[in-house]
């Protein structure tokens, strides 16, 4: 894997570069699954915060800055984000 990490109850994930996707994909062994979160939401929320750390990232650069984030009830966040021009 390009990407390792032990979640608590000693689940461990990897996360593999795949060139013909241009993606990373999961790598576990889902029968030694132990997190109390399903696997399902696992990577529906690492897919959120790469998404969330990718537009702060990219708004940051192209100037921008935040001025408000909500996180609602849904799961979503919400982001109120503001360049001043000089």
């Amino acid at each position: 894997v390009d990407i390792s990490m032990d979640l608590p109850s000693e689940t461990k994930v990897g996360f593999k570069w795949d060139n013909n996707s241009n993606s990373y994909e999961l790598v576990t062994d889902l029968d030694l699954w132990k997190f109390d979160l399903p696997v399902e939401r696992f990577i529906s929320k690492v897919t959120q915060m790469y998404a969330y750390h990718t537009i702060i990232s990219k708004t940051e650069e192209d100037g921008y800055q935040i001025v408000e984030q909500k996180n609602k009830n849904d799961g979503s966040i919400e982001l109120v984000l503001t360049k001043w021009e000089s």
